[in-house]
């Protein structure tokens, strides 16, 4: 009873599955086709694997063939080598037999050939140097060249002086540190006055304190006067001689004096130019303060008058209605956005982790897959369970 039973329920099971599935089982008659055309694949593969290891073990044999021929490769270029080795020793012998019949010539063995060709070449050498000698005198000298000559005479002149001279002319740094005051006095005395150039026979002259004028006394009359038209102990007065004839004498000093007196002319002419900058930095430096200090008196001057003209006021002395709106609309954004911000903080506390969430979905999806997997066992799907389960409820 038990087998009838389980009988008609494969029966009834398999017509429900042939009315859902709607496909036939497959005829007899295509078993047997598809057999022999598997055991003909199977064959064909076999034989294609086995013809494919044929070819590897071939291929495996094949570097002894490849030793041997360029081992007759290597015996054919050696024959070759040989070959042609004693082709060239026949040849060479050959040719040293013809040489040895033929004589030598004459100029080879005559010793005068040598020195005929080295007086040809030592008269060609004298003749390339008249050539040279002769376009040189010919040639003119550059425009630029005269100048570049006589300068370079003067400066061999003047190194010579330098030479024969006995004390040298590098300038000794003074210990003493250098006073502006006294760098104007000097610079307002004037240049230094030019020393003659020593003699040669002329003895030396009064020191420095015997040359130096004595102090008036009560008996004798003052031989000088300051700055003013008294006589001068040496016969002339500074300010009796004129400017252009002064100048001139500076200039003859300067052309008949020796170079030490140049060189302190130098330093004397640097002296003044350090001066006349120092003093240009000085009024640029006053000006730009002059400059600030006007700048500055009428932007205070303008921002004054500009106070002074402005009619505007605050918001709260022209508007105090219009301040408190302004006070309650600022106050009102606020609030909302300390709403929306509780709010979003109450959704994340509510809203499970990113683990929790991640296994909640893992839930799901393997409940799912075993409900699936139990109405494929049983022979049913979904949509069939679906329609019962609202048959149900309508029911």
């Amino acid at each position: 009873e038990l087998a009838r039973l389980a009988l008609e329920r494969r029966q009834r099971e398999e017509a429900e599955c042939a009315v859902r599935v709607r496909a036939a089982p497959v005829p007899a008659r295509s078993l047997l086709p598809l057999y022999h055309e598997l055991r003909e694949r199977a064959q064909r593969r076999s034989h294609d694997n086995r013809a494919a290891r044929k070819e590897e073990l071939r291929a495996s044999l094949k570097p002894f063939e490849f030793a041997e021929r360029e081992e007759n490769k290597r015996e054919d270029v050696t024959r070759r080598v040989s070959a042609a080795i004693s082709a060239t020793d026949t040849a060479t012998e050959s040719r040293r037999a013809g040489s040895a019949e033929r004589p030598a010539l004459r100029a080879v063995l005559d010793p005068s050939v040598s020195e005929r060709l080295a007086a040809d070449e030592l008269l060609r050498r004298v003749r390339a140097g008249m050539r040279a000698q002769e376009l040189l005198e010919k040639a003119a000298i550059p425009p630029g060249l005269h100048a570049h000559i006589a300068q370079q005479a003067r400066g061999e002149q003047r190194e010579a002086q330098l030479a024969g001279r006995a004390r040298p002319l590098r300038r000794r740094p003074s210990p003493v540190l250098p006073s502006r005051c006294a760098r104007r006095n000097a610079g307002r005395r004037g240049p230094p006055q030019p020393r003659p150039p020593p003699g040669g026979t002329r003895g030396r002259g009064p020191s420095a304190r015997a040359r130096a004028p004595r102090r008036p006394t009560g008996s004798q009359p003052a031989a000088t006067t300051r700055r003013g038209g008294g006589t001068n102990p040496y016969g002339c007065t500074a300010r009796g001689i004129e400017p252009e004839k002064r100048i001139r004498e500076l200039m003859s000093n300067h052309l008949h004096s020796p170079p030490g007196l140049l060189c302190l002319t130098t330093s004397y002419s640097s002296s003044r130019a350090l001066e006349g900058r120092e003093r240009k930095e000085r009024d640029e430096e006053e000006r730009a303060k002059t400059r600030r200090e006007r700048e500055r008196a009428m932007r205070a001057d303008l921002l004054r008058r500009a106070r002074a003209n402005d009619p505007h006021r605050s918001l709260a002395e022209s508007h105090p209605g219009k301040l408190r709106q302004v006070k309650e609309q600022d106050k009102k954004r606020t609030n909302e956005y300390n709403t929306e911000l509780q709010a979003m903080k109450a959704r994340v506390a509510r809203r499970p982790l990113l683990l929790e969430q991640v296994t909640q979905r893992n839930a799901k999806r393997q409940a799912e897959r075993r409900f699936r997997e139990a109405l494929q066992e049983t022979g049913m799907d979904e949509e069939f369970v679906r329609e019962l389960g609202s048959g149900a409820a309508g029911g």
